[in-house]
């Protein structure tokens, strides 16, 4: 699996689209995205170079965490990012009630302004669920089918 770090000008890039969406301020994250478009984001004292060789033994996936992902010009947050930086999203973000949440953790879109369009963080109360994708009057939902309830 080929890997590239995101250097100066696409970690830029990647940051104003995290300020602009999620009010995320610049972190303190080695990024790597694959061909995929998975970014996974590292926090460890390794360097880029140890990085590198150490994906030639094993497989990148269990490496970090599994970020975000590049969808066209969209950038959505997965769950864990969305659970780890929770305290320093401040856009983007839609609540949805208690009735609405149950519906979303099984895995249900829900319905919503049809003027909304693109990526949102969703929360209940005090708690961020993960993110979703707003068309045409829909929340479409992203939540893992291992992290759902009612099965």
């Amino acid at each position: 699996m080929k890997l590239v770090f995101l250097e100066r000008g696409k970690r830029r890039e990647f940051e104003k689209f995290l300020e602009k969406h999620f009010g995320i301020p610049e972190l303190e994250f080695v990024f790597v995205e694959s061909e995929m478009g998975k970014i996974r984001a590292f926090s460890g004292n390794l360097s880029k170079n140890e990085i590198l060789e150490l994906s030639r033994h094993l497989n990148i996936e269990g490496f970090g965490i599994y970020f975000a992902k590049r969808d066209g010009n969209e950038i959505r947050l997965r769950l864990d990012a969305v659970h780890l930086l929770s305290e320093k999203i401040s856009k983007g973000i839609i609540d949805i009630s208690v009735e609405e949440r149950e519906k979303w953790m099984r895995g249900e879109n829900l319905d919503c302004e049809k003027s909304l369009k693109g990526i949102f963080i969703i929360k209940c109360g005090n708690d961020f669920l993960s993110s979703a994708k707003a068309v045409n009057g829909k929340l479409f939902n992203f939540v893992p089918k291992e992290r759902r309830t009612g099965f």
